[in-house]
């Protein structure tokens, strides 16, 4: 099983109050969503999506926007409330990725 972020929408004007957003080099803020993937990969690397988490801002009144790690957080919980992770060894890693126990 594979884990990892991608873009979704961008948009120049907020139209939701979950947006995530970021100042370009030109100083015009964008804003966008993007979401955190569980895929599950087979040897031939055909892919296909198990679990999805939006990363978003879900307090208006937070100091920092939402990111991948928190979204994995929430996206790990999911999973082991719906799949037996037992055969899984959860290994973190900057790719978020978590790899299948060998038998």
């Amino acid at each position: 099983m594979a884990v990892d972020g991608t873009g979704q929408l961008f948009f120049r004007k907020p139209h939701c109050p979950f947006c995530l957003h970021q100042k370009a080099s030109n100083g015009e803020i964008l804003y966008f969503h993007h979401v955190l993937e569980a895929k599950l990969v087979t040897p031939s690397g055909f892919a296909f999506s198990i679990a999805t988490e939006p990363i978003e801002n879900r307090d208006p009144e937070a100091s920092k926007q939402d990111c991948e790690l928190g979204a994995f957080y929430r996206l790990e919980k999911k999973l082991t409330r719906t799949i037996d992770l037992q055969s899984f060894t959860g290994s973190y890693s900057l790719a978020f990725q978590i790899r299948l126990d060998s038998p």
